[in-house]
């Protein structure tokens, strides 16, 4: 079907823009209709898409395990100690999990690919740059919650963090947090 909107876009377009109708001199509504809307047809079908499909289960995920962090930044705010550790290992497995398997869920959504990405690559390949990832950028994100989880609980296991240490790691956090939450609200289209 798409093939043959195409060809007749094309033979309509060959016709206008060819010089061999003008459409100011074409009175018929009948006439101008088709041409009108196989335009239409064509620019809202041939969208070109270089983003994942919105996971709703992903958002909720991003959303509700932040609030999960934040709870545990806010218990521990003024500093932790070694020996009160083990009470916070759980939640922190927990949230290192639960961002893992949402970093998962993030990268195996097919990315859709694209001719003008293909063609974009190779261009930066051929000036030795990097290549255009079609990864989505959450995915990046949630593995910077997940690195710097790992870094606060091998830290708060060993040795006690201060509140400036703990302010620290919450920044970095907060920063991908948003960064996830925003591409992935914003697939939502």
């Amino acid at each position: 079907m798409a093939c043959v909107v195409i060809a007749v876009f094309r033979f309509y377009y060959f016709i206008i823009v060819g010089g061999l109708v003008d459409m100011r001199y074409i009175k018929s509504v009948i006439v101008k209709l088709p041409v009108i809307a196989l335009m239409c047809a064509l620019v809202v079908g041939c969208a070109i898409k270089l983003a994942p499909e919105y996971d709703k289960a992903i958002v909720d995920g991003l959303k509700d395990n932040s609030k999960k962090v934040l709870v545990l930044f806010a218990s521990i705010s003024n500093g932790s100690l070694t020996e009160d550790y083990p009470g916070r290992k759980n939640t922190y497995d927990e949230l290192i999990g639960a961002f893992e398997s949402l970093k998962v869920m993030a990268e195996a959504r097919p990315v859709p690919s694209s001719k003008v990405v293909e063609k974009a690559n190779e261009y930066l390949k051929s000036r030795n740059k990097d290549e255009i990832s079609l990864v989505a950028p959450s995915s990046g994100a949630i593995n910077e919650v997940v690195r710097q989880l790992i870094a606060m609980r091998e830290r708060d296991k060993s040795t006690n963090m201060s509140a400036s240490i703990i302010s620290a790691h919450k920044g970095f956090v907060l920063a991908a947090l948003d960064q996830a939450i925003t591409y992935e609200s914003f697939l939502e289209r």
